[in-house]
């Protein structure tokens, strides 16, 4: 929960905002039924590759949440959804999605990348050849994300995840590291009070 919370205050103003992240962060991961830990983790790479471009943290969020879906629509586990969105966030944080980068999401997730594709209007353009012409950008994903989504439900025929045993587990995990990051704010907020205390009681 301590790297959790280095992670978000990392991109944010505050600690407030920090928090604000956290929660939205979690609705989107129970919904999904993926780790928490893992989109801020995700969070944060967007945070730092859209810093550049008209992007608030709310559209972050949202492009999260259209990736994570529509990776989860795609059927595959959540430890395969968990390790493609951290290579996609990886590759899109940097120059775009190249090498590992783009093998890990075209391996995991070809039916998200083709989606993507076709909310470019590449329908018939092969998605490597696409990867050579770095066409896989976050300013890309960003603009088209709505389109990636409504197109990824089209074609997998869902409109939401299927419920899984790994997915019910995962939202057992994300309650676990929220209660364990509260119990650290609360006793962080009590060494502070003690702190505070000796200190008027020594001068």
């Amino acid at each position: 929960a301590l790297d959790l919370d280095a992670k978000l205050r990392g991109v944010e103003e505050s600690a407030r905002f920090a928090q604000g992240a956290f929660d939205a962060l979690r609705e989107v991961a129970d919904r999904n039924g993926v780790s928490v830990t893992t989109l801020a983790e995700s969070y944060q790479k967007l945070k730092l590759a859209t810093s550049t471009i008209a992007v608030s943290s709310a559209d972050v969020v949202g492009g999260l949440d259209a990736m994570v879906t529509a990776l989860s629509l795609t059927g595959a586990q959540t430890q395969v959804v968990n390790s493609v969105l951290l290579q996609m966030t990886q590759g899109l944080g940097s120059a775009g999605l190249q090498g590992d980068e783009f093998k890990s999401v075209f391996e995991g997730a070809p039916t998200l990348l083709r989606a993507w594709a076709d909310a470019m209007d590449y329908a018939t353009v092969d998605l490597k050849t696409l990867r050579d012409q770095n066409v896989f950008t976050a300013e890309s994903f960003f603009e088209h994300k709505e389109r990636i989504l409504e197109l990824t439900q089209a074609y997998t025929g869902l409109e939401e995840p299927a419920s899984t045993i790994q997915r019910a587990l995962a939202r057992l995990n994300n309650a676990f590291t929220a209660l364990v990051k509260e119990s650290k704010q609360i006793q962080g907020f009590f060494n502070n009070f003690s702190s505070a205390i000796d200190f008027l009681a020594e001068n």
